[in-house]
């Protein structure tokens, strides 16, 4: 039997596993609860996404991460689901814990099992000046958000349709996600 989603409106993949997803009290990032994801598969899976739908203007994703030992998780904006889809934003985490963009290099070392903050901005819909986003973190402690600007993205990417977060570390490796916002 499929799995209780721990958060509503979101998809789990496997759906029938009971120990990947996890939601937790306390120790939130913003708020009561916070997501708890613990990749159990050699592979892609777990992943979950959502769907918002999104066609014009500047949008801003943001959300609270925080990675644990051997976790590189991966988020990724597409124009709708399935492998048929055009890419658009991407933020990955490495087994160097260098936060990075589609096709970049390192921007940015992130820490260890503390929360840290990512926003993504990108234009979509037939008006878009380029196909660039941006990427903004703010590290624990920090007031300010570095930003890396002018990163490439497909130039078909024009309209959001599904969201998602994809595990790629070791197994057994865990990290969170907290305060998960698509605006506007």
């Amino acid at each position: 039997a499929a799995a209780t989603s721990p958060c509503p409106g979101w998809q789990f993949v496997p759906e029938t596993s009971t120990n990947c997803f996890r939601r937790v009290e306390g120790g939130a990032a913003q708020g009561r609860f916070w997501l708890e994801v613990t990749d159990a598969f050699p592979d892609w899976t777990p992943h979950t996404c959502a769907w918002p739908t999104r066609k014009n203007g500047l949008k801003t994703i943001a959300f609270w991460w925080k990675i644990g030992k051997g976790a590189c998780p991966e988020f990724e904006v597409r124009d709708r689901a399935g492998w048929c889809s055009t890419p658009g934003p991407r933020v990955t985490i490495g087994g160097d814990r260098f936060l990075r963009g589609y096709k970049t290099g390192p921007l940015v070392k992130v820490p260890e099992d503390a929360w840290f903050r990512v926003e993504v901005v990108f234009e979509v819909g037939p008006a878009r000046a380029k196909p660039v986003y941006e990427i903004r973190v703010t590290l624990p402690g920090e007031t300010a958000p570095r930003v890396f600007s002018d990163i490439s993205i497909s130039p078909g990417f024009k309209t959001v349709g599904w969201v998602g977060f994809v595990s790629l570390g070791a197994v057994g490796s865990k990290y969170g996600i907290d305060d998960f916002i698509v605006s506007p």
